[in-house]
């Protein structure tokens, strides 16, 4: 398949500007198209999420990687860090060869595989998850990705920026060629990706997912103001966590405070 060139995007610019699809008519993409996917290691007791990417019906692809975990004192709350990231909008006839080339895979067809044995004293695991067409496919690979889970990774790999993307160690198969030109570059810098984060929370003000992500970048940029009106707003959707969330943010004061001069 040719390669297929997109817009480049700014990091710090608006979600709004990242929409790089326009209306064609047809199936492709379906209009309800959302895919996820995460990549945890889990240690011990300790999980900590690497990787995630998630690519909308409009073309959006938001890739992140995360360093750091901040944790609650109790260790139920891990909130990855999203520092490094970069964020840009596929043209129409691109995320239209994604979904076909996923619903040809047949991506509707994958059930959890079975679980392979910890690799040494980790155990890797990596959610994928798909909406389209009423259709919705929610599975976790544990170790090892085969069959057809390792082909639609492949798949969303080449619409992802090239040298990265979300794999399991060792994962067998040929690589195949990229379908996108002109991707930004995986930016490392804890105030852009707070940034975008801001910009993508306007368009989702109730998000929690989005809001747990956007009060872990502000903990870690010591924007103190908008860490607490995350926990405020997320204090209706998820007020289980918000003793949790408080004694997060106390902590990274307190640390912020040790080392003035960060």
């Amino acid at each position: 398949m040719s390669r297929i060139s997109i817009t480049p995007l700014i990091l710090l610019a608006m979600v709004a500007s990242c929409k790089g699809v326009s209306e064609t008519g047809g199936k492709w993409p379906p209009k309800d198209f959302v895919l996820g996917l995460q990549y945890t290691v889990v240690k011990g007791e300790v999980r900590q999420v690497r990787k995630s990417a998630k690519i909308f019906a409009d073309g959006l692809v938001v890739y992140r990687e995360a360093a750091t975990t901040l944790r609650s004192r109790d260790g139920k709350l891990e909130l990855p860090v999203y520092s490094r990231m970069c964020a840009y909008g596929m043209k129409w006839w691109s995320i239209r060869d994604l979904t076909r080339l996923l619903h040809d895979a047949p991506v509707l067809e994958l059930a959890d595989p079975a679980a392979a044995p910890p690799i040494g004293e980790e155990t890797h695991l990596i959610r994928f998850h798909v909406t389209y067409m009423a259709n919705h496919v929610d599975v976790v690979a544990q170790n090892q990705a085969v069959g057809l889970l390792n082909r639609v990774l492949r798949i969303v790999n080449t619409f992802l920026p090239p040298g990265h993307g979300i794999t399991m160690p060792n994962m067998a198969g040929e690589e195949m060629e990229h379908h996108l030109q002109d991707v930004p570059v995986v930016t490392d810098s804890v105030a852009g990706a707070l940034k975008f984060h801001e910009g993508w929370l306007s368009e989702h003000a109730t998000n929690s997912a989005l809001l747990l992500d956007t009060f872990s970048l502000a903990c870690a940029a010591k924007n103190w103001p908008l860490a607490e009106n995350c926990v405020t707003v997320l204090a209706t959707s998820r007020p289980a966590d918000v003793a949790a969330l408080r004694e997060i943010l106390a902590d990274c004061k307190a640390a912020a405070a040790e080392k003035p001069g960060d």
